[in-house]
């Protein structure tokens, strides 16, 4: 994001070669699957790079806040500046951090995004690791072309892959917002892009404009990113001027099971902040208060509003993953009421992805490929198969949470009493089991 002018950033139909504004996920905790949200923290531009970040604020008025990305401007601070926010924020609990080298948001210059790729080739270990690597924050602009977007992140992830293995995160160009061009550049340019291991990032403000599609940035827009195949984020998010249906559009990303990120908990340098006072207004202050902007964008976070997150897991989206055998749970791919839900080798797949929301104290899953819900199907007896169904009242969709200790967690259903069990296959495509609760392993299972 480039601060002190948020919305000079964002484009418009009137505008589309403004510049854009604000921008996070993957060891989101980039290197697993599981999608938390979050916010966006930029400090480099305040007191030195060493503003208070109100930890305990956040920590005990926004527990929704589950995942950070913190933007480093290399011209502002020094690499051991940045590694101390980083060390805060793990020291307050904070473990599932995006990083992303902020200098160039809007250039098409490859050059630019290589400087930035080998800054973390020289910079990643000195942090300390243990975070996500989102490559350059918002790097082309509307004009770049699909090959020239893929050709220069090709060459970019190859330096950073000498020394990150992990889940990188790249934003789409236009500032986050050419969602086509996206998708040609990872299906059909030539070159497009061929890195597995990516997280693909959109920025959504009410400026935002989409200039392959001539229209502002809209929800059927967000289908392109759907089709890309690999892990979505909303990296940033935040209010503002303009046509484009901010709030609508964050909706329909959650709908689609995508982690977001509000822009910001600090750092904007105008008015997207979501605690008072801003650093830009008082640099130094040590005491904060949320205040209305936080209470028009913490809402849209997992586990605030909409019935909010009942249980011990926080509502957001998840692999689960078998104590006994390591296998994730994956309905195969399948869309049809009543299909089989079985267990699949842990991948990236949409099918292993799911939706964790809660109907009062009561857990719903919901998995990301087709959108059904994990049902009993009015089975009751020992060993009878799991299925899935279109989202209802039932209580056959509707589980207990029970924490078995080191984040293991058996999942019993409200209809009949019984836990989720993989009748202790450990063969891909085994179709799920329910049985009487038990000590067994095949019982239990992990939330990532």
């Amino acid at each position: 994001m480039i601060t002190l002018v948020p919305y000079l950033k964002r484009s418009s139909a009137g505008a589309r070669a403004l510049l854009a504004s604000v921008v996070v996920l993957g060891g989101f905790l980039l290197n697993s699957a599981r999608a938390a949200d979050g916010a966006n923290l930029q400090p480099a531009y305040y007191n030195n790079g060493n503003p208070n970040m109100g930890w305990s604020l956040m920590k005990s008025q926004a527990p929704n806040i589950k995942r950070l990305r913190i933007e480093i401007d290399t011209s502002r601070v020094s690499t051991a500046t940045a590694k101390g926010w980083i060390d805060q924020a793990k020291a307050n609990g904070f473990t599932d951090l995006i990083c992303t080298f902020h200098q160039f948001g809007g250039s098409n210059n490859a050059s630019d995004l290589m400087t930035a790729a080998n800054w973390w080739k020289n910079n990643y270990n000195a942090l300390g690791g243990g975070f996500t690597i989102n490559l350059c924050n918002e790097w082309s602009d509307h004009t770049i072309t699909a090959s020239a977007y893929a050709s220069a992140y090709n060459s970019a992830i190859s330096v950073v892959r000498q020394v990150y293995s992990g889940t990188i995160v790249i934003d789409i160009p236009g500032w986050g917002q050419e969602t086509l061009t996206a998708l040609n550049a990872f299906k059909s340019s030539s070159p497009v892009i061929t890195d597995g291991n990516l997280i693909v990032s959109t920025h959504i403000y009410p400026g935002n404009w989409n200039q392959a599609r001539n229209h502002t940035y809209q929800t059927s827009d967000m289908n392109d990113l759907a089709a890309i195949g690999k892990t979505i984020i909303i990296g940033e998010f935040g209010t503002g001027a303009g046509a484009c249906d901010w709030s609508g559009c964050v909706d329909f990303g959650k709908s689609k099971g995508w982690s977001c990120l509000a822009w910001s908990w600090n750092g904007d340098g105008g008015v997207l902040n979501m605690v008072s006072p801003s650093w830009a207004s008082n640099p130094t202050a040590t005491s904060f208060s949320t205040n209305s902007y936080f209470s028009t964008v913490y809402p849209k976070l997992s586990g605030s509003g909409g019935g909010g997150s009942g249980g011990p897991v926080a509502a957001g989206t998840y692999q689960l993953i078998n104590r006994a055998n390591g296998k994730a749970l994956d309905n195969l791919g399948a869309t049809g009421d009543g299909a089989n839900v079985a267990q699949w080798a842990a991948g990236g797949s949409n099918n292993q992805r799911w939706v964790l929301s809660y109907v009062g104290s009561n857990a719903k899953l919901t998995c990301v490929t087709g959108g059904k819900c994990l049902d009993s199907m009015g089975r009751t007896t020992d060993g009878s198969i799991v299925g899935q169904w279109t989202n209802g009242g039932s209580t056959n969709q509707q589980w207990t949470l029970q924490s078995q200790g080191s984040g293991w967690y058996k999942i019993i259903n409200i209809a009949n009493g019984k836990a989720l069990d993989t009748g202790g296959s450990s063969t891909d495509g085994a179709a799920m089991q329910q049985w009487s609760s038990n000590t067994s392993f095949n019982q239990q299972w992990r939330f990532q």
